[in-house]
């Protein structure tokens, strides 16, 4: 009796042990699995739900930063509806997954982009609208157009991409604003720029362009006639460019770093003749000068003395130094001064972007260094910048954003006019009977104006000592930025606020010294100069507006009423001075 007892004990508690270990493998059962794109990429944020066959009661989950997601607590046996959703990406879906305490239960899940022809969308100024509704004069460029060419600024971007926009460069200098033409001179200050609205933001009239950095941008929109820019008054009678930055996606955070060098060269042809060449020229055109005015007393053979007493002004004389030059004496000088003032050009940029986000919230951060040397000595800009950007809904019904634009440029500039402070118009009236360079390798220095003052030739300083050592430096700092709230009030009625500032200082420091001429003015004749340049401008923005938008079979209302308020406030100090006695101090503090 005692055994038979022991026995129906040991049964009893071996089924429970099992009963127990049954319960236990149910309540542990656990289904674990990584979503990742078609390049096995991990993909964070995924959706996932588990239905399970027949039962209402659907589990949800989301993958991780690793792609993986685990569902715990699991009935052994049942079946399951496995649903994989995300934005961009086509529904993955499988049903009759059994939990098997027997197997693994790991699940990889592949999910397809979803390849939808979307309608193309233009921002026509608060709002966009499907291109084929737009019956206004319009061009748009996309992000992959621009990057065909790499520039400065948007604007050497946009050459030729858009019809009806002209781009001319004014100067070649680097981080100089080209000049654009949409529409003729039309605007309240009469000039020729176009509004340039970024993300919502009408920035100044002829504000500079090189404080957006053009790896941010987008899209850019171009309105061109009055009915498509007639929102934005009077400041769009030359048009507006509508420019839409980056901003960051329901997926996985990415980092981007970009980079690009290349070189810039001159695109002419054009040669000098060679210093005995020249030698022959200039005194043929001298003789001939000289013998027209006075044809029948006057003879090529007639010396220096000769010439002055029959009244030849200095301009009629031969140059005293060339008769080497025409004896054809070799080994002379002969200085090209347009390969001396040209270079080879590096120029370079680097990029370095975050993005990401979620349903939810979605960011968008970037850096750029741009590093452009201009093809005439000791001439170029350096520009650093920066774009962050957050979009977040907070709920179905508010929406908020803010977007912000820092940028410094430094650029080293030479007077570009043509004249003869100008190092391209001086190269043109250099003689190539004079060296840039001092055997001991320093500069040589009003040799060619001391030289040429007794017969009043070309008295032009060595265009390469004045860009050596005249300072034109200038310095930008730009800030500038929107936010915006918006609360739909119906499922078709929308309020929007918006806030935006735009902040700029600029300095400039230009200092001449005296140890190195000018037109006319040999180095032992020369002033020193200096000046310094100061200005800030404020720009600030506040929105309001009102938009209804519904769609009603085959008919589409947009009705748009708002309040905008833009005021902008600047100021400008000049300090000039001269006769500095000591070019140790190369400023105004002199």
């Amino acid at each position: 009796m005692k055994l038979q007892n022991l026995m129906i004990k040991m049964l009893i508690i071996g089924g429970l042990m099992g009963f127990s270990h049954h319960v236990i493998a149910q309540l542990r059962q656990q289904i674990n699995g990584k979503v990742v794109d078609e390049q096995d990429a991990v993909l964070v944020g995924v959706s996932i739900q588990l239905m399970p066959t027949g039962g209402s009661d659907t589990l949800t989950n989301v993958s991780d930063e690793r792609g993986m997601f685990t569902f715990t607590g699991l009935n052994d046996g049942t079946k399951y509806t496995l649903i994989a959703s995300y934005v961009g990406y086509r529904r993955y879906e499988e049903s009759g997954f059994v939990v098997d305490v027997n197997q693994s239960n790991s699940i990889l899940i592949k999910l397809q982009e979803e390849v939808a022809k979307l309608p193309e969308v233009v921002v026509v100024g608060y709002g966009t609208q499907q291109k084929k509704f737009v019956t206004g004069s319009l061009s748009s460029v996309k992000l992959e157009q621009l990057n065909t060419y790499s520039g400065s600024s948007f604007a050497q971007q946009l050459s030729g991409k858009a019809a009806g926009v002209v781009i001319n460069d004014i100067s070649a200098q680097p981080g100089t604003d080209p000049k654009i033409v949409i529409r003729g001179i039309g605007t309240l200050t009469a000039g020729t720029n176009p509004l340039i609205v970024v993300d919502g933001f009408p920035l100044t009239e002829g504000s500079s362009l090189n404080s957006i950095n053009p790896n941010d941008i987008e899209s850019m929109d171009i309105l061109k006639d009055a009915a498509s820019a007639a929102i934005y008054g009077s400041r769009a009678a030359n048009g507006v460019i509508l420019i839409s930055t980056k901003k960051g996606k329901n997926e996985q955070s990415k980092i981007s770093f970009s980079v690009y060098t290349g070189l810039q060269e001159r695109a002419d042809k054009v040669e000098y003749v060679n210093a005995y060449e020249t030698a022959r020229f200039l005194t043929t055109a001298r003789d001939n000068g000289y013998i027209t005015k006075n044809p029948a007393n006057r003879s090529i053979n007639d010396d220096r003395a000769t010439r002055l007493a029959k009244g030849a002004s200095l301009r009629d004389l031969r140059i005293h130094y060339l008769q080497p030059y025409l004896d054809g004496t070799p080994g002379l000088t002969n200085t090209n001064w347009l390969d001396e003032i040209f270079r080879t050009a590096p120029m370079s940029s680097y990029n370095l972007s975050f993005t990401g986000g979620n349903t939810k919230t979605n960011h968008y951060a970037s850096v750029n260094y741009f590093d452009q040397n201009g093809l005439v000595v000791n001439n170029g800009m350096k520009r650093y910048s920066g774009n962050f950007k957050v979009n977040s809904k907070l709920s179905d019904k508010f929406d908020f954003g803010f977007s912000i634009n820092p940028s410094y440029n430094f650029h080293n500039v030479f007077d570009n006019d043509g004249s003869f402070d100008d190092p391209v118009g001086a190269a043109a009236a250099m003689y190539p009977f004079f060296d840039v360079y001092h055997d001991d390798g320093s500069l040589a220095i009003s040799e060619q104006i001391l030289a040429n003052t007794a017969e009043d030739g070309a008295l032009v300083e060595n265009p390469v000592a004045t860009r050596m050592k005249v300072k034109n430096n200038r310095f930008f700092t730009r800030i500038f930025g929107n936010s915006y709230f918006s609360y739909k009030f119906l499922k078709d009625l929308t309020y929007k606020i918006s806030l935006g500032g735009d902040f700029s200082n600029r300095h400039f420091d230009y200092y001449n010294p005296s140890d190195v001429g000018s037109y006319r003015i040999p180095v032992a004749s020369k002033i020193a100069l200096a000046s310094e340049t100061n200005g800030t401008s404020w720009n600030y923005l506040m929105e309001h507006t009102l938009n209804y938008a519904k769609i009603s079979g085959k008919h589409d209302f947009n009705i748009l009423a708002g309040y905008t308020f833009q005021k902008e406030n600047g100021s400008s100090t000049a300090v000039n001075a001269t006769g500095i006695p000591d070019d140790n101090v190369r400023n105004i503090g002199g």
